[in-house]
């Protein structure tokens, strides 16, 4: 009989728990989302929990017969304006009563309150638990787009960016009875319209910002415009009177886009300007060494009868520059490659003398050496005109390259004067 008893009890408490769950599968409760896309950079979405079945939280206490339990915390909102008449907010912490673990998450933490729901004008003291319910709680989530190009003003036929940087701003309401939040939304894809034909989508890019490089290929003016494609989940809470949470999520998706102006301005008109190069050169008597770096003339002197080591240099007259429409950006920097003697065999012997058209490196010495005529009396000498071609290479200031050839000649005279055999 007891046993009869007992389990008529158990089955009546059950009753008691389980009951109000039906009332939770939209007989009572609704919950619905809104999304109100924007194409000017602004985009929103809004969430809302209804209930009219007028159900009051878990009572206070670990005294009832129910599988949870409320903590009510009184919160002092000190940042208040002095004089408010609504200081205190109730946070209220619902725990499993086998476990005593919090199953609602904590209210006080991450959360931004709406004052119309939760700033109830308590003392502070007592639990507002006879407190007329509310029977509905919002959300809000706000989106803003920004575009944008960099640089700001490219130049047609050179590469640009066009930037996007989308934020947002959640409003949660956590109330006395309901909870209504939108708990994650993130960018599922970019569209991106360059404004000049192109388009294009963007899937391996999901944060909240978005870099893509572009190139308009001619001058104007163009409106790129990039919208994000998001979708995410509102989640509302709502507490049966023994306090039993049941959660109801709703997915959504909203878009928001927005567009800059882009006027990139023509290319301007860009030439690379040859340098003007001569050869200079620094006599040595052949196995004496290396010349001086840096010392060169165009004309020197040369023993009658002596193998000379003449070291090649480039004589700069004017470098080569860049303009652009014509005037001047910007001068580059010349440097010698390589160099071919292009006269008549000297009177050097055959296994050292430089030869007519053999291509040599640009530290290489040409060796030349002069026999006749006899020497002359008086002391007088004999120029040389010894031809030769230039390799040269010019790096302009922006990286551009060219290489160019030169003829040119330089002058020995053979003091005979000064003969040596």
């Amino acid at each position: 009989m007891k046993r009869a008893a007992s389990l008529a009890l158990t089955l009546s408490f059950l009753a008691v728990i389980w009951a109000p769950v039906r009332a939770y599968d939209g007989q009572y409760v609704s919950v619905s989302t809104q999304s109100v896309s924007g194409t000017e950079g602004h985009a929103f979405v809004y969430a809302q929990v209804t209930d009219s079945s007028n159900t009051f939280p878990a009572p206070s206490g670990k005294q009832y017969l129910s599988p949870y339990y409320s903590i009510w915390t009184p919160l002092y909102q000190y940042w208040l304006p002095a004089g408010d008449p609504c200081q205190w907010l109730w946070l209220i912490y619902v725990y499993d009563r086998a476990t005593n673990k919090l199953i609602n998450g904590d209210p006080s933490v991450g959360v931004i309150y709406f004052r119309t729901k939760n700033t109830l004008c308590a003392s502070g003291s007592a639990t507002p638990v006879g407190m007329p319910v509310f029977n509905d709680a919002q959300a809000q989530l706000s989106l803003d787009l920004q575009v944008s190009l960099s640089p700001s003003q490219p130049l047609a036929g050179s590469p640009a960016s066009l930037i996007a940087s989308l934020s947002g701003r959640l409003r949660n309401d956590l109330n006395i009875y309901l909870s209504m939040a939108i708990i994650d939304w993130a960018v599922d894809r970019w569209g991106v319209d360059f404004g000049d034909g192109t388009v294009a989508t963007v899937t391996d890019q999901r944060g909240d910002y978005l870099s893509l490089p572009h190139t308009y290929a001619t001058a104007g003016s163009y409106d790129p415009r990039v919208t994000a494609y998001i979708s995410g989940h509102a989640q509302a809470a709502v507490y049966n009177s023994y306090g039993n949470p049941y959660l109801m999520t709703r997915r959504f998706t909203v878009q928001v886009s927005n567009s800059t102006r882009a006027q990139p301005g023509r290319q301007a008109l860009k030439a690379y300007l040859a340098p003007r190069i001569t050869a200079a050169v620094a006599p040595v008597i052949d196995g004496l060494g290396l010349a001086p770096a840096n010392v060169a003339f165009q004309q020197v002197d040369a023993l009658r009868g002596t193998l000379t080591d003449f070291f090649i240099h480039p004589l700069v007259l004017r470098e080569g520059y860049i303009t652009l429409d014509g005037r001047p950006a910007g001068s580059g920097h010349t440097i010698l490659t390589a160099w071919r003697y292009t006269g008549p065999p000297s009177d050097a012997p055959p296994s050292v003398a430089t030869v007519a058209g053999t291509l040599h490196e640009a530290n290489d010495p040409m060796r030349l050496q002069w026999n006749q005529p006899d020497p002359l009396a008086g002391g007088t000498g004999r120029d040389y005109d010894v031809p030769l071609i230039l390799y040269v290479r010019t790096t302009y200031p922006d990286g551009h390259v060219a290489d160019f050839t030169f003829s040119s000649t330089f002058s020995v005279t053979v003091n005979f004067a000064a003969q040596n055999g």
